[in-house]
């Protein structure tokens, strides 16, 4: 999201906001500075075969009442967070490969977390 790693502002190369839908099959995702997916509100996020590279922050920033569903896919190097949820958020993970994260899920507020194998 942006050409260096200032840190000052906070973008995603994904961002679903309200009440969006997105769905991403077979992509791969990196940020320098923010977010590889940021889905917040009523929004939902279907993810499958993906690839969450370098992110500056986070791979996947779930806020809210946002649902995100992952499978099948790999998340690598984020700075901070591999997966954040705030509010009523909540994630499935199903075959996820987490590698060379400081920290896989910060908890703030009241977190939901389902785990499907």
């Amino acid at each position: 999201t942006f050409a260096s790693d200032d840190r000052r502002a906070v973008g995603a190369c994904v961002f679903a906001m309200g009440r969006a839908a997105v769905t991403l099959d077979g992509v791969t995702l990196s940020s320098v500075a923010g977010f590889g997916l940021w889905v917040k509100h009523r929004s939902v996020a279907r993810v499958r075969d993906c690839s969450f590279g370098e992110a500056g922050r986070t791979a996947i920033a779930c806020f809210n009442d946002a649902r995100v569903a992952v499978a099948d896919s790999t998340i690598d190097g984020a700075g901070v967070h591999g997966v954040c949820l705030r509010g009523a958020a909540r994630v499935a993970l199903a075959r996820v490969r987490v590698r060379g994260i400081f920290d896989l899920f910060f908890f703030d507020f009241i977190v939901r977390i389902f785990f499907c194998i």
